[in-house]
């Protein structure tokens, strides 16, 4: 699109930010540079998200879907039927139909930068978030209100 436009995108390049919004090329990158995440799948559908959620081996576990803002849709399930209700609005909500199901890792502490780098490899931080919230699933969330866990 921005070729068509002839329009120049300055900043960051397309091909970052895919990778920061894809799910799975930001695994594959944080992987790339040995960082340990949490074990996680992408589903497309209840089944594969089922199948998942088995591997995982145990509730909880966080849904998310993709290419949402704020991670509208996702949630933190449970139990299954919490899972398969957070699954379902999930695959719908998402714009192609895909949410990543992850193991849950409450009672950690997120730590967040934002910064900004250049080609030069020289570095600002720009602000940092401490997540203390006991079901926030992201900074974004964590000003909302949910459900007590049962």
């Amino acid at each position: 699109m921005l070729d068509r436009y002839q329009v120049e995108m300055i900043g960051a390049k397309a091909e970052v930010i895919r990778k920061a919004e894809d799910r799975q090329l930001f695994k594959e990158a944080m992987q790339a540079i040995g960082l340990d995440l949490p074990r996680s799948g992408t589903a497309h559908t209840p089944a594969e998200a089922a199948d998942i959620q088995k591997q995982l081996g145990a509730f909880p576990v966080v849904v998310r879907p993709a290419f949402t803002l704020g991670g509208h849709g996702g949630g933190i399930a449970y139990n299954e039927r919490d899972f398969n209700d957070i699954v379902r609005r999930g695959l719908s909500y998402s714009p192609i139909h895909e949410i990543l199901v992850e193991e849950s890792v409450i009672g950690w502490k997120e730590f967040e930068l934002e910064l900004m780098r250049d080609r030069k490899d020289n570095c600002v931080v720009v602000c940092s978030i401490e997540n203390v919230d006991r079901w926030a699933s992201t900074p974004a969330t964590a000003s909302r209100s949910r459900r007590r866990r049962p």
